[in-house]
């Protein structure tokens, strides 16, 4: 940590503040698709229609294995 201090204090600021807005700008777009594609997968699915309510326990139950932690 200590030598990229050294290192940023040597360089022209205006090099430190390109570096800083490129930074920003590019850990913000992976921030962006990171929650996007942590978004997909928290969906929830909605619940099947059924004719026979009682055919919904048997759903709910292997609804709720499939998503049971390994």
């Amino acid at each position: 940590m200590e030598d990229l201090l050294t290192l940023s204090s040597r360089i022209p600021w205006w090099i430190d503040l390109i570096l800083i807005v490129v930074s920003y700008v590019g850990l913000h777009l992976w921030h962006t698709e990171l929650a996007y594609q942590v978004h997909l997968y928290a969906q929830p699915t909605p619940p099947p229609k059924l004719a026979n309510p009682m055919d919904g326990v048997n759903v709910a139950v292997h609804t709720a294995l499939s998503r049971a932690p390994v």
